[in-house]
């Protein structure tokens, strides 16, 4: 892997990849399901800017709270979702500080590098899924994903909770 964090393209790398469906042989695989919560993850920037308050502040607001994003295509309850949200913009506004020359996982396809990691993933997160072999044909970024779960706790937004939480998923997110 080169310094930049993207190894170069590859012929015949293969992969594996859990997703909500089966998909027919020789398709190419979705980006990243989150992707079209883009506008929300954008609009949390300035928040996220402002610190752990800011951000709190516009989660306890009734366009905020009242806000249904249930996700029907992955069977997401709208609480699971809005958290998915909040997570991706903290990763989002680390990549852009810290790592502008990687691409948005936005627009990203996330796959295993082994059978037995995306087994245990399945096993984990998604057992309602379905594991694909894939071949990749594009560049590769190799990260470890395990810094996303647990996910951001979102039932305290009083500002010490709240505060600590943030930090935490903001240190991951670096």
């Amino acid at each position: 892997m080169s310094n930049s964090g993207i190894a170069p393209k590859r012929k015949g790398l293969i992969a594996f990849r859990v997703d909500h469906e089966t998909i027919s042989p020789g398709s190419k695989v979705r980006r990243y399901y989150l992707h079209k919560y883009r506008q929300y993850i954008d609009q949390m920037q300035s928040f996220i800017e402002a610190g752990s308050a800011s951000l709190a502040q516009h989660l306890s607001t009734a366009e905020w709270q009242q806000l249904d994003l249930r996700d029907r295509q992955v069977n997401l309850e709208s609480d699971v979702v809005k958290m998915m949200v909040v997570l991706e913009a903290i990763f989002e506004n680390a990549r852009k500080k810290f790592a502008s020359h990687l691409p948005s996982r936005l627009d990203c396809v996330f796959v295993w590098s082994t059978l037995e990691l995306a087994k245990k993933f399945h096993q984990q997160y998604f057992p309602e899924g379905v594991i694909h072999r894939c071949k990749i044909l594009g560049e590769v970024v190799e990260l470890d994903g395990g810094l996303l779960p647990p996910g951001i706790n979102l039932s305290d937004l009083s500002l010490e909770i709240f505060s600590a939480e943030f930090e935490a998923t903001r240190l991951r997110a670096k």
